[in-house]
């Protein structure tokens, strides 16, 4: 059997392959795993350092329902690691359940901050990000979405371009 990303180079796939892959709500034992890869990710691409959840934090996502994706996952980590500032994440936003408290009326998607000011480069640099989800990762339509330039887009999300 050959790797995938070799058959991938080659352009050669079974017409019948087919991957499924589990929301979250039935992977309760890859979750911990997940959102710790992904904090790690996010606080990166965020300029923090040493961030983790808390046990507080593991134990609002074990309890979190999920009724999204990886996708949804990643908003409540970014929005996380906007929002509280120490070394070690508790998933406040997790406490009540999907559709109910004043989030609620907001749109799934929606750019919320609360809780105490952040620095203004933290807070555009998670704006971004969340215009590039909007835009399915396609970084010139986000860009252009923000009325940036691509350049000023890389530098603000935290690359060079």
């Amino acid at each position: 059997m050959r790797p995938l990303s070799q058959e991938a180079r080659e352009r050669w796939f079974p017409q019948g392959l087919r991957i499924e892959v589990p929301p979250l709500r039935e992977r309760r034992e890859d979750l911990v795993d997940l959102a710790n890869a992904l904090v790690a990710e996010l606080a990166g691409e965020l300029g923090r350092r040493s961030v983790a959840l808390s046990e507080t934090g593991v134990t609002r996502l074990l309890r979190y329902p999920f009724p999204g994706n990886v996708r949804e996952l990643r908003n409540v980590l970014e929005r996380a690691l906007v929002l509280e500032s120490g070394p070690k994440l508790d998933l406040e936003g997790l406490d009540a359940a999907p559709g109910t408290g004043p989030a609620a009326a907001l749109p799934a998607d929606a750019f919320v901050l609360t809780g105490p000011v952040k620095p203004l480069e933290e807070v555009e640099r998670a704006y971004v990000r969340h215009a590039l989800d909007q835009h399915e990762g396609r970084r010139m339509e986000a860009a252009r979405a923000l009325v940036i330039s691509y350049p000023t887009f890389l530098r603000k999300l935290g690359e060079s371009g």
